[in-house]
This record gives C-alpha cells, sequence and structure tokens, in this order.
C-alpha cells in the first residue's frame, strides 16, 4: 500500500508501483515537489474505459509480479494449454478453455483479474502472469503483442 503513488490529485489515471529505496530516498523528502517527476515506478493499475465496468481500475501487466503476491480472489490458475489460449488478441469466448478454468472465471465478477501458469504462481521472477478482464460471456488479455511473445517463448523453453 505504501509503495503506491499517483502523479495528481483526485481521479488518477494511473496507479504506480515505487521501490521502498524511491519512496523513502526521494518521496519522503518532497523531491516531487522540486523537480518534475516524469516517471517514478511501474504502472501497476490503470483506469478502465470499459463501458460495462464494475472496477474502476485494472490490474496492469507492468507490475503484475509485484502485484501478485498479495491477490487471493482475482488470481486464477491455469494449465499450459489454458495459459496459451488466454494469449490472444481480442475477445476471447469461454468455451476456448477447459471446463474447469471456464468455471474458475464464471465464479469471477466481470472485471480485472490475473491468470497465473500452474506451478509458477509464487514464482514471481518468472513472470508467468496475465492480465485479463472478464466481461459477461468473454475475456480480454491486456498484455502488449510484444510481452504475449515473450511468454510464448519461455513456454516453449518449457515445453509447451
Amino acid at each position: 500500500k505504501e509503495q503506491f503513488m499517483v502523479r495528481s490529485t483526485g481521479d488518477a489515471k494511473v496507479i504506480y508501483f515505487i521501490t521502498k529505496s524511491i519512496k523513502e530516498e526521494l518521496i519522503d523528502h518532497g523531491i516531487q515537489n522540486r523537480v518534475t517527476v516524469i516517471n517514478s515506478g511501474l504502472k501497476g493499475f490503470e483506469r478502465c474505459s470499459i463501458q460495462e465496468n464494475t472496477a474502476k481500475y485494472r490490474v496492469n501487466q507492468e507490475a503484475v509480479q509485484y502485484i501478485v503476491p498479495y491477490m487471493t480472489k482475482r488470481l486464477i490458475s491455469a494449465d499450459m494449454d489454458d495459459f496459451y489460449a488466454c494469449i490472444k488478441d481480442g475477445f476471447l469466448n469461454l468455451n476456448t478453455f477447459s471446463d474447469s478454468f471456464k468455471k474458475s472465471i464464471e465464479e469471477l465478477e466481470p472485471g480485472s483479474f490475473v491468470v497465473a501458469l500452474k506451478g509458477y504462481e509464487k514464482d514471481v521472477a518468472k513472470k508467468m502472469y496475465l492480465s485479463m478482464w472478464r466481461r459477461p460471456n468473454c475475456v480480454n488479455c491486456f498484455v502488449a503483442k510484444v510481452e504475449m511473445e515473450g511468454l510464448i517463448s519461455k513456454m516453449r523453453a518449457l515445453g509447451y
């Protein structure tokens, strides 16, 4: 909680995750009042602009490995096939997934959630997580195309 900050007051577009050293050495000493801070951390949460949203913010892929250790309810484990199926552009129909994974998604309210590759849920260094958005009958993967390619490459290295 103490490592999240916004650049402005009011309804922030982005909530940044900052390291303890940045917070303690710079922010706590008021550096942001003396200089213009361009970038001080990773995008942790981003305001969501999806119309039927029930949540104001979504988890951003950029800092997902720092947020996952604190997630409980909106973190779902997926086997290799379901994890791979999530790594797609556009809307993914829930029938794309295995019955057990589909059931886990259906139990969630619409909004942001994270998918972790089974066996790597606690291994934040490997960063085998996907920032997703649940809609009524489908999901979206909110991961940049270049990072999707990197995740697919990691999966190949794991034998997929």
